[in-house]
């Protein structure tokens, strides 16, 4: 024991030293991305709907580097260069800029959608989704607290119904196969008949009703509830392997959002959260390695689907094929602009907070007064009217929000928002309902970017809100019959 004091103490100036080192570190980071968004936004003075082809590519390319440029900064405030937040950066890109990326840099890349827009309005667009993801990053960069000894610990993370981990499995493994019992046969339906049918007619099909919607909502939460609480063993790698299958279903059966989200987030607990695997580098690579094989799968996916050939589809092809598909969106604020008429200056972020409200609780109709407000109904319904093409799902983009609501302006609101998704899933310290709020998160927010604020409203009301209540409830019921007990094992991987 003294000895271990003494080599404390002996390592006391060298830890001051390295602490000073990465606070160095962080704040040249930070001001660097400052910079870099100042600049980028003196460039946009001139690329507001005046732009030409030219002007298009260009954007692109810089962008494209600006985004990588951002990210690594990112990375050099955070110190590490795999964690949720920076997977949710990643799919912001993808999401946001994947046609401009492939146009950047793909000489005879087209895409037939980009037609539909005027190009001083894709200009005007692309311009200022670079500004975004600048601004997103940089939100994520000041709202990142890096683990310290000295730092008090969060009121809800130390409440004492979520240290007692034989209370929080219990009603976690109750909760877990009681929405399972609802959750998996729907899924396995849902395969056979988008088998059969498609994935529209499997949706017509099996629209979910209210009890469904509560199970598919929280049957994933559980189980990964389950994987941080439960210690080592048969059980834990059960639920591993139940959630893992529960993500195949989805995939193969079209719904590859769902599906490859989970499995993403099954491969980062797998690499990332407490694996027997020391070396960072290792853990990154991991992930990374894993992570092109799931884009590899969404492409065979697609293409089997559809009846094309499945073979000779290289990583290379894959990524190009992902990319074009998932950055569709990237075109959502060409669009989005060229709908807009006039702002709402924040009124269609405020109808977002209607989402916290079931509908079957909505007694005097606010929903549908924030309906008439909200501008994703608005976006469908031009959207529809203008273009014959426009039948599926569109999706949406926290760009296109952020300027419906701000104008040019909306970057100011991407921060915030950057800032407020890296508060929700950058947990540092070692508990376990830490463990499971980043990867929640994680699975709910790597479609995020391709959806509205409402998504982040309704993610945060069931993973968090929902769940701590559950757990809370339980708790008070499960101490009345017997002490609390409180469990030093922690949760890890699956062996």
């Amino acid at each position: 024991m003294a000895a271990a004091i003494r080599k404390e103490i002996n390592n006391g100036p060298l830890v001051i030293k390295q602490t000073r080192e990465k606070g160095h570190a962080r704040v040249i980071a930070l001001v660097t991305q400052l910079c870099l968004l100042m600049f980028t936004l003196l460039l946009t003075t001139g690329a507001t709907r005046d732009g030409n082809w030219d002007d298009f590519i260009f954007w692109c390319r810089y962008g494209t580097v600006v985004a990588i440029a951002s990210i690594l900064l990112y990375a050099a405030v955070v110190g590490r260069f795999m964690t949720p937040m920076m997977l949710v950066m990643l799919s912001f890109v993808s999401f946001q800029f994947g046609i401009p990326i492939l146009y950047g840099f793909i000489g005879d890349f087209t895409n037939w959608y980009v037609q539909s827009l005027q190009t001083s309005y894709l200009v005007a667009g692309t311009a200022f989704t670079v500004v975004c993801m600048q601004a997103f990053v940089l939100g994520a960069s000041f709202a990142h607290q890096r683990k310290s000894l000295g730092r008090k610990p969060n009121a809800l993370i130390s409440s004492v119904w979520l240290s007692d981990s034989r209370a929080v499995t219990k009603i976690a493994a109750i909760g877990f196969v009681a929405m399972g019992i609802v959750a998996f046969p729907r899924a396995i339906m849902f395969l056979k008949t988008s088998l059969v049918s498609g994935i529209r007619g499997a949706r017509a099909a099996y629209e979910l009703g209210g009890i469904e919607n509560i199970a598919r909502g929280l049957f994933v939460p559980f189980g990964l509830i389950l994987l941080v609480y439960l210690p080592k063993g048969r059980n834990r790698n059960l639920v591993f392997a139940v959630l893992a299958l529960y993500s195949l279903l989805a995939a193969f059966s079209g719904d590859r959002t769902e599906g490859l989200t989970l499995m993403t987030v099954l491969v980062f607990y797998l690499f990332g959260n407490g694996t027997s695997i020391r070396s960072s580098i290792v853990k990154s690579m991991g992930i990374f390695m894993a992570l092109l094989a799931i884009t590899w799968m969404l492409v065979f996916i697609a293409s089997a689907r559809v009846g094309g050939s499945t073979s000779g589809i290289s990583i290379g092809d894959s990524i190009v094929s992902a990319l074009n598909e998932m950055g569709f969106n990237s075109l959502t604020i060409g669009f989005q602009m060229s709908i807009t008429n006039s702002v709402s200056y924040g009124l269609g972020y405020l109808s977002s907070l209607s989402s916290l409200i079931p509908t079957s609780l909505d007694f005097f109709g606010f929903k549908t007064i924030t309906d008439a407000i909200n501008p994703v109904n608005q976006y469908y319904e031009v959207m529809g009217y203008r273009y014959n093409w426009a039948s599926f799902g569109l999706g949406y983009s926290l760009v296109a929000e952020s300027y419906s609501n701000f104008g040019y302006f909306g970057w100011v609101a991407i921060a915030l928002l950057g800032a407020l998704v890296e508060k929700l899933m950058g947990w540092n310290g070692n508990a376990r309902f830490e463990r499971y709020l980043s990867l929640v998160f994680l699975w709910s927010f790597l479609t995020l970017p391709r959806r509205s604020t409402a998504w982040l409203v309704n993610s945060f009301e069931w993973n968090l809100l929902f769940m701590a209540l559950i757990l809370w409830l339980w708790y008070k019921l499960y101490s009345t019959r017997r002490p609390a007990i409180t469990c030093g094992q922690k949760g890890g991987t699956a062996q």
